[in-house]
């Protein structure tokens, strides 16, 4: 609470410290939503995915200002989430249309 606070005071590296505070559970929780997606699991590692939603998470701290703790996780299970899904999406489009001929286009 008190990092937030400095973070919504104007301090830039609160949320630098924030963000390295809360790695451990930001990983388990990455983790546990990586369980869902099994087709990814075969192509994406859990660091991989976490790396790229805190990365997000940073982006979207310039814009939104979480008041509590609680909203500050929301917002970071709401970017590793967003990260699966645009993974699931790429992981999906070059596997499925690799191995559905059907789906390229025609030699000219």
């Amino acid at each position: 609470q008190e990092l937030l606070a400095r973070a919504a005071a104007g301090d830039p590296k609160a949320y630098d410290e924030l963000i390295g505070r809360a790695f451990e559970r930001l990983r388990a929780l990455a983790r546990k939503m990586l369980r869902n997606y099994p087709h990814l699991r075969r192509w994406e590692e859990t660091d991989d995915v976490l790396q790229n939603a805190v990365v997000r998470l940073h982006r979207s701290l310039t814009a939104v200002r979480p008041e509590s703790v609680r909203a500050f996780y929301g917002l970071a299970a709401t970017q590793i989430r967003r990260t699966l899904i645009d993974l699931a999406r790429h992981h999906c489009r070059s596997f499925c249309c690799q191995s559905r001929p059907e789906t390229s286009l025609p030699a000219v």
